[in-house]
Formats: structure tokens, sequence, C-alpha cells
């Protein structure tokens, strides 16, 4: 690996991870974790697969009250869906949640409008690419971006060193995923329940028009989507009753890249976990890094040898870094 010159960072970059059960939140903060993400109820991406309770999310600030708890309302909105936010704003803001992660800035417009404030981390999973769009919705009222999986590690860099530049760098604070899933496609549409819909009616020997369509909520479960031409790639999809998610077919992993990323301008290396990852395996994946970040602070950090190795064996997903090696085309 090539190391970069990178800027001199100012505050040490914290774990942020996101839990998707109480037991995962509980785990995570027991393991050294100071930040964690929770859906609740509703409108977080992939809620109704996994998410904690209004009760749930108050038991961990009361068990908790060191640690920083992210309310995420990232799924897609519509218009019928903006009363429901601006109710689970209010609450959050009543039980003293720290942050909301979240993709439509239709969130931080009702937080305007409520006249309630939060640490406001916007996750667009593609878009964040370039540094214009960063100073475009800092202008906005943005301070808090998560910069695309897209990125190769040099564009990451470039970034970050950019950033310094800009007029209201002061105000921005970047994040970067270093570890689980990344989501590719999303589509409101019914794909899983439409097909199995189309394969019963095929077998019935009837026309598309001539039954009713199966209730989205049969769906709600994982599968996997293999190519015809790369059996070998296993996509995870999921859907709900707001659509259909598809994953690729392998975690990333950026701990090759950690003695880069420990000296840049970083508020957050994020870790993502599966809605079916164990807690066990989210437990080691921590404490894989963490231990490796304190390795760093000590002075003695080394990249292991069999670190992919390793991680293989207690993730439980493939793991790839293509991305981070190629970037987006030149």
């Amino acid at each position: 690996m090539t190391t970069m010159k990178t800027v001199t960072m100012r505050t040490k970059p914290q774990l942020h991870v996101y839990t998707p059960t109480y037991k995962h939140a509980e785990a995570a903060i027991n393991a050294g974790v100071k930040h964690i993400s929770v859906n609740g109820p509703a409108l977080g991406l992939r809620s109704e697969q996994a998410n904690l309770t209004w009760e749930q999310i108050e038991e961990l600030r009361q068990n908790y009250p060191d640690s920083h708890i992210y309310l995420r309302l990232n799924t897609v909105m519509h218009n019928n869906d903006l009363a429901l936010v601006a109710e689970m704003l209010t609450k959050a803001k009543s039980i003293g949640i720290a942050g909301i992660v979240y993709t439509d800035t239709a969130i931080l417009q009702l937080t305007k409008k409520l006249g309630i404030s939060f640490k406001m981390l916007l996750e667009t999973e593609t878009t964040v690419t370039n540094i214009e769009m960063i100073r475009f919705w800092n202008q906005q009222g943005v301070s808090n971006f998560l910069l695309s999986r897209e990125l190769s590690i040099e564009q990451i860099m470039e970034m970050i060193n950019r950033k310094q530049a800009l007029d209201i760098a002061e105000d921005i604070q970047i994040s970067i995923q270093i570890h689980g899933p990344v989501g590719i496609f999303h589509t409101l549409r019914s794909v899983l329940s439409n097909y199995d819909r189309y394969v019963a009616e095929i077998g019935e020997g009837l026309a598309l028009d001539e039954k009713e369509p199966h209730n989205k909520s049969s769906m709600n479960s994982d599968f996997t989507l293999v190519e015809e031409m790369r059996p070998e790639e296993s996509y995870r999809v999921i859907e709900d009753t707001r659509g259909t998610y598809i994953f690729s077919a392998y975690d990333i992993s950026l701990y090759e890249y950690l003695p880069d990323l420990l000296t840049a301008d970083i508020e957050f290396l994020k870790i993502d976990i599966f809605n079916s990852q164990t807690v066990e395996s989210m437990v080691g994946i921590i404490k894989f890094y963490v231990k490796a970040i304190n390795e760093y602070d000590d002075g003695n950090f080394s990249v292991r040898a069999d670190w992919q190795e390793y991680l293989q064996s207690i993730n439980q997903y493939p793991i790839q870094n293509q991305f981070i090696k190629t970037g987006a085309p030149q």
C-alpha cells in the first residue's frame, strides 16, 4: 500500500457503529464504542427488519449515559411520512438522542421548522463524491458528511485535504465507512413479491391480471441473488413494505488503510452491521478495530499480514475492497 501525505488531524477519529437490535447496541457499547446509531420504530432504512422500540432506546440512554445514540431516519420519504417524521423528531429530542442519521433533506427542513437542534449526519450512500457538493450542503446548514463508498483511498484523502481550503472548513466533519455491507440498489417496487407472484401464476397457468398480488409483508425476509455468469456472486436482497434493497455480495474493510485514515481530519470511522450479523461476530469486528486504533496511538501499529483472513473468519460475509483500490472512473 502507498501511504499518502495527509493533513494534521484536529481530533482523533472515533468508531461509530450501526447496531440493528438492542442486543447489538448493548454489546457494542460494552465493547468500547461511544457512538452508535439505531433504527427506531419506523422510517429507518430497513427498520421493519431490525429496530428498537422507544422504550429500548430510553433504556440505553439511562443505562449508558456517556454513550451517544443516533436515530436513523434514512429511508425514502414521501409526503404521507412527514407527519410521522415530525413526531419521531420530537420524541427523539425528548429522550436525549444525540443526533440524526438521514438521507432526505426534508429531515433537515423539518428540524428547522420544529425548532429542534440535533447533530445531523448526512449519509446518502453514493452522492458525497466531490467537494462542491459538500460546499453546497454546508451552505444549507449541513456540516456532517459520510463520504461515498465509491471513492478510492486517494480520492478520499484528496477530499479531506481539499476541504481545508474551504472558507467554512471549520464547520465540516467527514466520516468514512471502514467496515460492513454496501447498499447498491433500492427501489420502492416489491421486486421479490412480484417475482414470486409471477412464478406462482405462470405455474398455475394464470394470466397476471387473474390474481391479486401477494402481500408484500410475506416477503419480509433475506434472500440472495446469484448472477448467471458469476454464480459465486451472491447479492443480499431484502424486501419490506417500503421496497426492495440489494446489497453487494461483499463487505468492505479499510483496515489496511488505517495508517492514512487515523492521521486524517476524520470524525467517525463507521462500522455497519448487516441485520442478520450475529452479536458475537459484531463484537469480534469491533474489538479488531479497537485493538488496531489503540496500537496506532501507542506507536506500534503495523498492518497484519493475515488481516483479511482473520476478519473473514469472524465476519459472516466475504470481504473485498475493489472500490477503495480503483475508485470512480477518471
